[in-house]
């Protein structure tokens, strides 16, 4: 089908764009205004039809509006009741997917459902990280960037009268931000603008967006601004600026490809230097309005609304394309270009994230057999943000340590949206993989059997593998034709590149730790057989180099360590922890007794606060869980309790009534703490509590449902364990409690929680 008319007129009229993305009219006015700027782009180039029904007819569509060009947005803010029928019509319309989320966000997954369902496989995305969540889909991936709109971010001539603005969440996978917050507000005057989610209009209405918050940007000298766990360029980079404001940011390659300079057009600054450049800055006026001058001058010069055409360059570039041509970004914020099929790709820049980093050493602490380890790492990874990554890995680090059942726990949550919807998008195939590679290792083939057959129309070579395995071990002989030639499905996932004798045996010892050892002498049998298609087919997607690459072999042999070797290593570990554990001892047990400045000098951060909030805190009752004697928390807490005016009564639950005990007699003489009590009776309803958690060991056998639902701050410790990590989630779901300091590599990780009131209050750390 045509939809050109006179080519005349056509040459004069900008191409017709349908515009395919969800309802936005519940969603937060700055939110709305946010997308309603995408639109406002494309327009400056394109003659837009925006779609937002929940359920269309693409053909019909098509038919109305006689696109040259159909856009698919999903991510975020997508819904999985979504559905765009018969989009396998006019196929000689040009189709590309938005990729409208962050890097990290586990919508990612749904995208790349939707997009396979709806036939679209070129892609555009916000993110200028995207490309190493997605590697997948990288060389299919072209950046449209953040920008600023010019008619909205400029200079009001606003006076300087706030030194510095803080705005935005200030939520866990925002590292960089909470860190210059602490740090910054100690010394310097600041403004602290609350942010209140991203997801309810009733929530946001407080909220500043447009022009207003435009003149407040205007009126500050610098503003920070943080680009996420993924070292993310954000439209708040270019905003700041482009208000004749001076940007504070964390050096990235992003924001380097978009040309900002450190102390000429922007401030690069880390906790350890940030008060040296301020002091700098503040003190020589001239130089930071020249920054801030030249930071303005980049962004109207090139990050505005104006300069972010790429989609409409793909387009023209597509209607020249050759066969032998593609089209390539040579980097996010230029332009594309055609070249040579088999010479150039996308040039993406890479994000070093804290999350991508503990992923590559959680991967690596599994492949060397360091599995407890692992679990830590992945939950690390989890605490910053709910994400598909870390909970596959926690799938594959208990298969192979043998925990079946913790695995199918984490199997489930990693296939929430399926499970719970399944009859709405299909799972990622590397997901779907494991899956079924995790139920085989509970020893329930059937089972294994029917989920391998379900999707019959997802491919990937992780999953085709899987597959093939079960239908061996079950005597079937599958549709190699069918499935070889089948279209290979995207993943979100990165794992290594194995030949088929290594990946089988992977598999074979995840089951032989599951305690399926016939299985595994089955599926042995079935690898030394295998001529199959599946067995030793490539990946059909292009994947860039894994960080997740195993040692050379994943035979049992390659594991076995000499008993000298395996002498040395638990030597040195018993070593240094004798060493570590004694000196813990006599900072705790002495410095407790030392004077009070010396005690307190001893401790970091995390346990001054815990002291100031046991000393501060308007509560009846203080809860601790795990309490004992010699351990900081318990020893900071009990501490601050000296000095609260409130006297609050104390409940611990301790390992052993040995530990219960010894605690009562050392504050038996003090006034402020003598009342230590185990739980007895339920609390009063007008008590309002501290609870702080320090003992993962007892939080399973502990009720602790009535603390943990009248408590007015949580103290936890150790949220890299899974009993915390479960806690602590149960706290922070449906946006309960407000975050207020945390800290994912300290020790095993803390985290302390204000519970919100009915009105919406700020996030302070």
């Amino acid at each position: 089908m045509r939809f050109t008319t006179n080519p005349a007129e056509r040459a004069n009229a900008r191409p017709k764009l349908v515009f395919f993305r969800n309802g936005t009219h519940e969603s937060p006015e700055f939110v709305r205004r946010h997308l309603d700027e995408h639109v406002k782009c494309l327009s400056l180039s394109f003659d837009v039809s925006l779609v937002e029904e929940h359920d269309c007819d693409y053909k019909l569509i098509c038919e109305m509006h006689k696109p040259d060009l159909a856009l698919f947005e999903s991510g975020v803010y997508s819904n999985s009741s979504r559905r765009i029928r018969n989009t396998d019509a006019y196929p000689e319309i040009p189709k590309v997917g938005f990729l409208n989320a962050d890097a990290y966000c586990k919508s990612r997954k749904m995208f790349l459902a939707d997009m396979a369902s709806w036939g679209v496989d070129t892609f555009f995305t916000l993110s200028v990280s995207m490309a190493e969540y997605t590697p997948e889909i990288a060389d299919r991936l072209f950046v449209w960037p953040n920008f600023a709109d010019d008619n909205v971010y400029k200079d009001y001539s606003e006076s300087k009268n706030i030194p510095v603005l803080f705005t935005g969440s200030l939520r866990i996978h925002y590292p960089w931000r909470n860190r210059i917050y602490r740090r910054v507000s100690q010394y310097y005057p600041t403004l602290t603008c609350p942010h209140f989610g991203w997801f309810h209009e009733s929530d946001t209405a407080r909220m500043l967006s447009g022009e207003r918050y435009a003149r407040l940007l205007n009126s500050s000298s610098i503003v920070p601004a943080c680009g996420t766990i993924a070292n993310e360029v954000v439209r708040k980079h270019f905003e700041v600026p482009g208000s004749m404001t001076c940007l504070l940011a964390e050096r990235s390659q992003g924001l380097e490809a978009a040309g900002f300079v450190d102390m000429v057009n922007c401030v690069f600054a880390e906790e350890h230097n940030v008060l040296d450049k301020l002091d700098y800055l503040f003190t020589h006026s001239d130089e930071l309005k020249q920054i801030t001058s030249a930071g303005h001058d980049l962004v109207h010069s090139a990050h505005t609304i104006r300069h972010r055409d790429q989609l409409y360059q793909w387009f023209c570039l597509q209607r020249a394309l050759q066969p032998n041509q593609r089209i390539i970004q040579p980097g996010p914020f230029e332009r594309l270009v055609l070249t040579d099929k088999a010479t150039d790709r996308n040039s993406h820049v890479c994000a070093n994230g804290i999350d991508r980093e503990l992923l590559k050493r959680g991967y690596l602490q599994v492949w060397t057999g360091r599995y407890a380890e692992a679990n830590t790492t992945f939950l690390r990874c989890l605490n910053y943000h709910i994400m598909p990554e870390p909970k596959l890995g926690l799938v594959i680090s208990n298969l192979l340590a043998g925990d079946a059942r913790q695995a199918q726990s984490w199997c489930i949550r990693m296939l929430e949206t399926v499970l719970e919807e399944p009859h709405v998008i299909v799972p990622d195939p590397v997901e779907w993989a494991y899956f079924i590679l995790m139920t085989l290792c509970r020893g329930k083939e059937d089972e294994a059997l029917s989920a391998a057959m379900e999707f019959p129309q997802l491919h990937h070579r992780e999953l085709d593998r899987v597959r093939l395995l079960i239908y061996r071990l079950r005597g079937i002989e599958p549709d190699a034709a069918k499935a070889y030639n089948s279209p290979a499905n995207y993943s979100v996932h990165k794992l290594p590149e194995l030949d088929v004798k290594e990946w089988f045996d992977l598999v074979c010892r995840m089951l032989k730790a599951c305690d399926q050892s016939r299985i595994a002498e089955r599926a042995a049998q079935a690898a030394t057989s295998v001529t199959h298609p599946f067995g030793s087919m490539a990946t059909r997607a292009e994947v860039r180099a894994d960080h997740t690459t195993p040692p050379p072999k994943l035979h049992w042999d390659s594991y076995k360590v000499s008993s000298i070797r395996r002498l040395q290593r638990w030597g040195f570990k018993r070593l240094r922890h004798v060493i570590n554990g004694g000196l813990r001892r006599i900072e705790t047990r002495v410095g407790y007794f030392l004077p009070y400045k010396v005690s307190k000098a001893s401790r970091d951060d995390f346990f001054q606060a815990v002291e100031a909030l046991s000393s501060e805190e308007q509560v009846s009752t203080v809860v601790l869980i795990g309490a004992r004697h010699g351990n900081y928390v318990t020893d900071c807490c009990l501490h601050g309790l000296r000095k609260n005016p409130r006297f609050p009564s104390v409940i611990c639950v301790s390992e052993s009534d040995s530990s219960f005990e010894q605690l009562q007699r050392i504050y038996a003489q003090d006034p402020n703490v003598s009342q230590i009590t185990k739980p007895a009776d339920p609390l009063p309803p007008e008590a309002s509590l501290l609870l702080v958690i320090d003992g993962s060991e007892l939080m399973a056998s502990t009720h602790y449902e009535q603390y943990r639902d009248r408590a007015t701050v949580v103290v936890l410790e150790d949220i890299n364990q899974a009993d915390v990590y479960e806690f602590h989630r149960s706290l922070t779901i449906n946006d309960r409690y407000a975050l207020v300091a945390h800290n994912s590599e300290h020790r095993n990780g803390y985290a302390i929680l204000r519970k919100r009131w009915n009105t919406p209050s700020p996030i302070h750390p």
